[in-house]
């Protein structure tokens, strides 16, 4: 993975405040497809809804294709790498994002220009 396409990932993570999990997204229907690409969406790749299941983030959806999957799943395993590496024990996505935030200022700000 490249540096954009983990700041990519990056950005999804911080926008959210949520390291999401492959079991958050769904690949649309066929319905959904449809209007999708009715839409102007591009639909040379699979595409995704982000859906996620905790209870904690109601409303919450996005699009997104097959390869951004990839690289917003391969930034949360880096964050939490950096994490264990540490021996940091985190209890949450946010007790997880403020301690990378803390031992790398600014990343939020980096992932957020760069993407």
């Amino acid at each position: 993975m490249d540096v954009r396409e983990a700041a990519s990932g990056l950005f999804f993570i911080f926008s959210l405040r949520h390291l999401p999990c492959i079991s958050d997204f769904v690949e649309l229907s066929s319905e959904q497809y449809s209007s999708y690409y009715a839409q102007g969406g591009d639909i040379s790749s699979r595409v995704y809804a982000f859906t996620p299941a905790e209870q904690n983030m109601p409303g919450r959806f996005a699009i997104v294709r097959e390869g951004q999957i990839k690289q917003i799943l391969a930034a949360g395993a880096i964050l939490k790498a950096i994490a264990d590496k540490s021996g940091f024990v985190y209890h949450s996505d946010s007790e997880l994002l403020e301690y990378i935030e803390k031992v790398m200022p600014g990343i939020e700000s980096v992932a957020l220009r760069r993407a």
